[in-house]
């Protein structure tokens, strides 16, 4: 009980990224200080390249080509990641005409992991039927308030609504 009063009646000690954006700033207002704390970062920062130079030296051609492939996949990760982000920047600046389609799960969810576990925790409970779980799916879409563009083929052709939009 004592512990628990002593809990609440203390202060609360601040995060480490709050205990840094205070040192930061307490730096900015010292422009000598803040240049020499610049200057040793870079150092440190060159001293590390080096030593990762080094490394990769003393590697074996078979573990410097895997190196090589993997940030060849990372460059290219990162590249399709930009790609989409513009992509979906000029889509919301230019008045996108789906209206909520543009939103995505990591803008609404505050981590990829909670959109995620949200999608989980919804497909399970989706019918297991292929077919059911898109009527199922196009409701909920429907009733969010979606307008969606299906390209919805007969056994004739093409649907007569899909001819009307064309």
């Amino acid at each position: 009980m004592l512990r628990v009063l002593n809990i609440i009646g203390a202060k609360q000690r601040l995060t480490p990224a709050e205990k840094m954006k205070r040192y930061r700033e307490k730096l900015k207002k010292e422009p000598e200080k803040h240049v020499i704390v610049k200057q040793k970062d870079a150092e440190r920062k060159q001293l590390s390249r080096e030593l990762e130079r080094k490394e990769e030296s003393a590697m074996s051609p078979g573990e410097q080509q895997k190196l090589a492939e993997r940030r060849k996949e990372t460059e290219k990760t990162r590249k399709r990641d930009y790609r989409w982000r513009l992509k979906q920047n000029r889509a919301t600046s230019a008045g996108n005409e789906h209206g909520d389609l543009d939103v995505t799960l990591t803008k609404v969810y505050s981590s990829r992991q909670a959109a995620g576990k949200a999608v989980q925790h919804l497909r399970v409970r989706l019918p297991f039927s292929p077919r059911k779980r898109k009527a199922v799916t196009l409701q909920l879409a429907l009733e969010a308030g979606n307008v969606l563009h299906t390209r919805k083929r007969t056994r004739q052709g093409v649907d007569k609504e899909m001819r009307k939009r064309c």
